[in-house]
């Protein structure tokens, strides 16, 4: 609901920054900004009210970084073209964003073919393993890493299965588990 409410406030921002009319010169340019602003509001209170929770996993690498950096540095291109009033800079400053852009995709296509052709491991165990793998490690005593399996393996249930209540049950029951064995390992003051 966090995203809601900042984007909430940003459209309201921008509304009064249309009826008041400011910066006249740039009119059409804020008044997409808006729109766009309000719609993304919008979007995230029909969100939230239905219930819609976003879950991004993955690990932040330098091919990710690299692509972010260039698409930040493409965007302030083509916001500095439309700000600027000089054609000739303008021109320059279209030509620059175009070829940051070319750039980008470039490095956006050499970073995905390197991940298709195997640059990046990707989980090859079945959700039987997972649970064979949870089950040794519940049996050596490290809890952690049986709950850490047993949430892995319930990443292959839809939501409606019935088998997803028992893994989250296994679960309870092991943080439970951990809880009692390391509280015997912590000496009483």
């Amino acid at each position: 609901m966090n995203l809601a409410l900042i984007s909430g406030v940003a459209g309201i921002l921008g509304l009064i920054l249309q009826i008041t009319d400011t910066f006249p010169a740039h009119r059409h340019a804020r008044q997409a900004i808006v729109l766009l602003i309000l719609g993304f509001f919008g979007g995230t209170v029909v969100a939230a009210l239905m219930g819609a929770t976003i879950k991004i996993e993955g690990q932040i690498t330098p091919s990710y970084l690299l692509i972010a950096g260039l698409l930040a540095i493409s965007a302030a291109l083509l916001l500095a073209t439309i700000f600027t009033n000089d054609e000739n800079r303008r021109a320059e400053l279209y030509t620059a964003s175009g070829v940051s852009g070319g750039v980008m995709c470039a490095v956006f296509f050499l970073v995905a073919a390197a991940w298709a052709f195997g640059g990046q491991r990707q989980d090859i165990l079945t959700l039987d393993e997972y649970l064979a793998l949870s089950a040794a490690s519940e049996a050596h005593g490290d809890f952690e890493r049986a709950i850490d399996l047993t949430d892995r393996a319930g990443m292959y249930l839809p939501a409606e299965d019935p088998r997803k209540v028992r893994l989250e049950q296994r679960i309870e029951r092991l943080k439970a588990e951990q809880v009692k064995t390391s509280s015997k390992a912590i000496p009483a003051s």
